[in-house]
């Protein structure tokens, strides 16, 4: 223990003295300071330990999460701090517990601040003063964290008439139990808005195509025909979640311009071919262009344009 001479008094602290040598320090901040993608319902926990001899002080704690003070350690003692917290962080999980090293001496006290949840994609300051019974501080400076993305579509692109990508910005919730929003069609609209050149009427959604991995980001919605020229918007059923289990919102990026691409060139070339559904009453009821078609037709582009390869 760090700790001198025969008291902690002024008197002590004479030549003949040492009093409280350490003041107190931040052993952890946790999310780190300068962590991404956090949680939005992460606590934060502080760790702030002493290894002087007259004892950590708690009349002078403070700590403030953006900029709003959320414990108030006035006038508490070590069977009240649980009282210090204040709204927003004063949630049922909120803590303090006191630990000491029955060989160093070391006492540490650890908050664990539980908040209301924090705003996706925000930034989350963190600041604080503590000290000990003979008046030396220590403060938390410059910390602060993001939290994660909100769940939105990052960007859409056409693959031709009939099909769309649609990426997530975040890693969606794979589970069709949870999930089942992202998997059904009647959760998708593409609807006509300003901007194009031309008019048109909203499209069917006829089949949602989700990404096969353990965290699916991407989908292709495969439409009714789009009309090239017109301006359209790929809206979510806000009930579609992403891992973080927030609901779709929209922050503008899901608008595209209907275009011809080079994929509806190579399936115009290819002659007519279905795949007939089992137990189909129609052959005609399920068209199918299939990757091998594609490629079919960019070997024979290939042979044009520059014969063997």
């Amino acid at each position: 223990m760090a700790c001198l001479g025969w008291g902690l008094s002024k008197w002590g602290k004479a030549p003949w003295g040492g009093g409280d040598q350490a003041a107190p320090f931040i052993a952890s901040i946790k999310p780190a300071c300068g962590s991404t993608n956090v949680n939005i319902n992460t606590p934060i926990v502080i760790t702030v330990c002493d290894d002087g001899c007259s004892g950590m002080g708690i009349d002078c704690i403070r700590i403030y999460v953006n900029g709003t003070l959320i414990y108030d350690g006035t006038g508490l003692t070590l069977g009240t701090l649980d009282d210090g917290f204040q709204a927003p962080c004063d949630e049922a999980c909120s803590s303090v517990t006191v630990t000491t090293d029955a060989v160093t001496g070391q006492t540490c006290y650890i908050f664990n601040i539980c908040c209301l949840p924090f705003d996706c994609g925000s930034t989350v300051t963190i600041s604080g003063t503590f000290c000990n019974l003979d008046g030396d501080t220590v403060s938390i400076g410059d910390c602060s964290f993001t939290t994660n993305p909100c769940n939105y579509i990052s960007n859409i692109e056409i693959i031709d008439e009939r099909h769309i990508v649609v990426r997530f910005i975040n890693h969606m919730l794979p589970n069709p139990t949870l999930n089942g929003a992202l998997y059904d069609a009647a959760s998708w609209s593409v609807i006509p808005v300003s901007g194009g050149f031309i008019d048109a009427d909203p499209i069917r959604v006829e089949v949602v195509l989700v990404e096969k991995t353990f965290l699916p980001k991407t989908v292709i919605l495969e439409v009714s025909p789009i009309r090239r020229g017109a301006m359209y918007e790929v809206v979510g059923d806000p009930q579609i979640l992403d891992i973080f289990k927030q609901n779709l919102t929209s922050v503008g990026q899901s608008t595209l311009l209907a275009r011809k691409t080079k994929v509806d060139n190579l399936i115009f070339k290819l002659p007519r071919m279905y795949k007939k559904r089992i137990n189909s009453g129609s052959e005609d009821d399920q068209q199918v262009v299939s990757i091998w078609q594609i490629l079919a037709t960019i070997g024979m582009e290939d042979e044009r344009m520059s014969g063997d390869y």
